[in-house]
């Protein structure tokens, strides 16, 4: 009996160990759930200082970002102001025009030292030009609207649409027949007859505006600056492209490159010569030519002709061409293409049978402009003003 008391108390004795073994194992267990919720608990806390901290330093940007903003706007404002307030005599300097964006300008005599009232015929101006002889003012609206007045009388002379979106400066040529008008949305310069409307002349491109310009005393020169800060010369041809030569030294070099034998057939034979030329003034051009061989050999011309590019972004393809052309070639795709538009071409060009000469040279070489516009196209160099 004694011996079986001792084996269950030692028995007890386990299970009682083992009892407070696992108590302690919760026990601890316990402990570190709290010091894990602790933990938590101050991390949340860190967080919400964190976030208001945050918070008020986007707050403090934002009021920050507010007044510059607005000082920004208000400089921008102050900066077109300032770039669009004009002043300006005529010839005699019996008369001054004063204008800011906005207001309506104002025309001091400086004979009898006082203004000319100038009837307010359009809504919120954005240039104003007073003719070389002080007898005409011509005025732009947000509108697009440009009105020329006569002054001595203030009738209404002339009110122009369409001619730009947004004419933020107008300027009168010498003789008050021509006048200039910068549009700032398209970046381009149109000349207008002050007596017709008709344009005359446009310059310019969206991807480099002309911001400046001034007018020749005969209305047939302008002068201009576009935004990358090259001025070039633009002169106005009656019935043709105008010229345009840049101003900027170092601004052309001349060049040359020549592309022969497009066609894969040995009956043909075309050529492609490209050239830029910087004096009197910059000329590019490209002559086309393609010929057929003759039993003996001997090839004679099939059509050969140049054609300027003379576009009114004021030139510039050529050159570029050229630059890429040196420097990554023309692609197998574009030559295939090309050599295939050759071989129609000339087919074309021999199924003329027209018994005249004069009719059947007009034939083959209206063939051979058609041929060209497409070669151009596919080297990306046909002239998109025609």
């Amino acid at each position: 009996a004694i011996k079986l008391a001792r084996e269950l108390n030692i028995a007890q004795t386990a299970k009682a160990d083992e009892a407070i073994a696992y108590a302690q194992s919760v026990t601890n267990e316990r402990d570190l759930l709290l010091k894990e919720q602790e933990k938590l608990i101050k991390e949340q806390e860190t967080t919400k200082e964190a976030l208001r901290v945050a918070n008020e330093s986007r707050a403090r940007a934002d009021a920050v970002q507010t007044e510059l903003n607005v000082e920004l706007k208000n400089k921008l404002f102050r900066t077109e102001r300032a770039l669009n307030t004009q002043t300006a005599f005529s010839a005699d300097a019996t008369k001054i025009l004063t204008f800011s964006t906005g207001q309506a300008p104002s025309v001091w005599d400086t004979r009898k030292d006082g203004t000319i009232n100038i009837p307010r015929l359009g809504g919120d101006f954005l240039s104003a030009a007073l003719s070389r002889d002080g007898t005409r003012v011509a005025t732009a609206s947000t509108t697009g609207e440009i009105v020329l007045t006569d002054l001595p009388s203030g009738a209404e002379l002339h009110r122009f649409q369409g001619i730009a979106a947004k004419p933020t400066k107008v300027v009168f040529s010498g003789d008050a027949k021509r006048l200039a008008v910068l549009d700032t949305d398209s970046g381009l310069l149109r000349v207008i007859d002050v007596d017709s409307g008709n344009v005359l002349a446009e310059v310019g491109e969206a991807s480099n505006p002309i911001v400046n310009m001034s007018f020749s005393e005969r209305g047939r020169e302008l002068a201009i600056t576009e935004l990358g800060g090259e001025s070039k010369l633009v002169q106005i041809r009656p019935g043709q492209r105008p010229r345009v030569d840049s101003l900027t030294p170092g601004g052309c070099r001349p060049d040359a490159f020549d592309l022969v034998n497009f066609s894969p057939r040995p009956d043909l034979r075309a050529k492609l010569s490209f050239r830029v030329d910087c004096r009197p003034g910059i000329t590019e051009s490209v002559s086309f030519t393609i010929q057929k061989r003759l039993d003996n050999g001997e090839f004679f011309p099939l059509a050969n002709f140049p054609e300027e590019i003379d576009r009114t972004s004021a030139g510039g393809e050529i050159s570029s061409f050229l630059e890429k052309l040196k420097y990554k070639g023309i692609s197998d795709e574009t030559i295939r293409k090309i050599s295939a538009l050759i071989i129609e071409g000339a087919d074309k060009m021999l199924a003329v049978t027209d018994a005249d000469p004069a009719a059947k040279n007009a034939k083959q070489l209206a063939i051979a402009r058609d041929l060209f516009d497409e070669i151009m196209d596919k080297l990306d160099l046909k002239d998109k003003s025609q």
